[in-house]
């Protein structure tokens, strides 16, 4: 059992003098190179198609340009077309290139990406068809109900215009023969020879 725990102990141990050992030979290496050009760590054929094979594997299909820019030194290193190198370093794009450096240069790959606006709009017409064609009927329907709606109140007041008319059209006649009625029953008036 503890030579288990030794055992244990030392490749542990190992695990972590090799992690020092790398990380004294990056230290060593920044050290001993601190102007170091970035191109001797990438080359600028790997760095072009490592943006593309990132650019395909996002399903993006826009023309692009890209540079890497050292902040420590504000310069661009590189710029693969050309572009205004103001518009790369001001791109919301922006990926250092080697974080984990003990010694950091901060250098960063810049993107820019032109017509942005209309490679949106384009991989949205159809839901954006779809929406306006939905809103559409929507609001046909709306409209249509509304216009219903208005009919049915005019009609509605139509038929109570009629009703009233009629109704008084009939009460009035009615209301003049039971007035005659009940003069003709009154004994008053049946009395006198006159009336």
């Amino acid at each position: 059992m503890e030579d288990r725990k030794i055992e244990l102990v030392e490749k542990k141990m190992k695990t972590k003098m090799k992690k020092l050992n790398s990380i004294m030979q990056k230290l060593t290496f920044q050290i001993v190179d601190p102007q170091g050009n970035i191109f001797n760590r990438i080359s600028q054929r790997n760095l072009d198609s490592i943006v593309m094979a990132e650019i395909k594997n996002h399903d993006l299909d826009l023309d692009y340009k890209y540079g890497v820019y050292q902040k420590m030194t504000p310069r661009v290193l590189f710029m693969s077309k050309t572009e205004d190198s103001l518009s790369l370093v001001n791109s919301p794009y922006q990926l250092s290139l080697f974080p984990n450096d003990i010694i950091n240069r901060n250098e960063t790959l810049c993107l820019n990406f032109n017509d942005k606006f209309n490679y949106i709009l384009s991989s949205m017409l159809l839901m954006l068809l779809f929406s306006l064609v939905f809103t559409g009927i929507i609001i046909t329907g709306f409209a249509y109900t509304l216009n219903v709606i208005q009919q049915q109140k005019k009609l509605a007041l139509i038929k109570n215009d009629f009703i009233n008319n009629m109704t008084h059209e009939f009460k009035t006649p009615i209301a003049t023969i039971a007035i005659a009625n009940e003069t003709i029953r009154d004994p008053r008036v049946s009395q006198s020879e006159e009336n």
